[in-house]
């Protein structure tokens, strides 16, 4: 399996792990909340279980599509993790260990994925004849 390939993939496991890690402390209480917990939106937990799965896969297939799709799943996941953390530090609240988990997951998935194109680089054939 080539660098990229492992890279994408163990990220996206550190994703799917996410979910169940702690969100939010709240300190003077001894809460925590993880991503199964339920909010307004329902449970979060399980769309980054699969956003977690389908970057797997994805970043798996090495086609260039599927490395385009990997970036913008990760990109939404990060966008969502950072304002997980706002929401977090604006309620009184700190985020967990989840939250900076999933930031980490959606970058190592943006970087497996930039890999993976470098590594697809199309080579001309060569010019010369026999």
């Amino acid at each position: 399996m080539s660098k990229s390939k492992l890279v994408g993939i163990v990220s996206s496991i550190l994703l799917i792990i996410s979910a169940w890690l702690p969100w939010f402390k709240i300190s003077a209480l001894g809460i925590s909340t993880n991503g199964f917990m339920g909010d307004a939106y329902g449970n979060p937990g399980l769309f980054f279980i699969i956003i977690g799965i389908l970057t797997a896969i994805f970043i798996f297939m090495g086609k260039k599509w599927s490395m385009i799709v990997s970036i913008i799943l990760a990109l939404v996941t990060l966008a969502l993790s950072m304002k997980y953390h706002r929401d977090a530090s604006l309620t009184g609240a700190s985020a967990g260990f989840g939250i900076y988990l999933m930031m980490i997951g959606s970058i190592g998935v943006i970087v497996g994925a930039i890999m993976g194109f470098k590594k697809n680089k199309v080579v001309p054939a060569s010019t010369t004849s026999i």
